[in-house]
């Protein structure tokens, strides 16, 4: 890729990264157990923008994302408590998915195979990456995130 097309390339993706910041900003209001699944499909963050945050070692960007449970992982207990799992998103891509149960309800009967919606806060690692803040901010700094599934809202 030459030096021009790199730069349209980083401009188009910081363009739809801030359209998409916007968007997703009003997003906690909008979704409830009445949403239905199409509803929330077209608000999944594009997998092109996942694949250059992962490209790009990026950290720290609200991401909404659809996946399958790939494996069930014991819960972090140390400090904060987190309900972890992995999904895998529509590029095979593996996202480590961190809910804090100290803030948030416990996804009950979670099963390999169901499928989740996660919205939350994307950090890049060298495993894939991560998302996390899947629940409310008690102290209204943080966008609120959350889980959805099975037809059930977790934040």
């Amino acid at each position: 890729m030459n030096k021009t097309n790199t730069i349209k390339f980083i401009l188009l993706v910081t363009f739809v990264s801030i359209l998409t910041t916007l968007q997703y900003g009003c997003l906690d209001q909008n979704i409830n157990e009445s949403t239905t699944k199409n509803q929330i499909d077209s608000l999944l963050t594009p997998i092109s923008t996942i694949e250059y945050y992962t490209q790009q070692q990026t950290s720290n960007k609200i991401v909404t994302v659809k996946g399958n449970v790939t494996k069930i992982l014991s819960d972090d207990t140390d400090g904060d408590k987190h309900q972890r799992f992995i999904i895998r998103i529509s590029n095979n891509h593996t996202l480590l998915i961190v809910h804090n149960i100290d803030i948030a309800p416990r996804i009950e009967n979670l099963k390999v195979n169901d499928v989740v919606y996660v919205h939350g806060e994307y950090v890049w690692n060298d495993q894939g990456g991560l998302v996390h803040w899947t629940h409310h901010d008690p102290d209204e700094i943080h966008e609120n995130g959350w889980i959805v599934i099975n037809d059930k809202k977790y934040q």
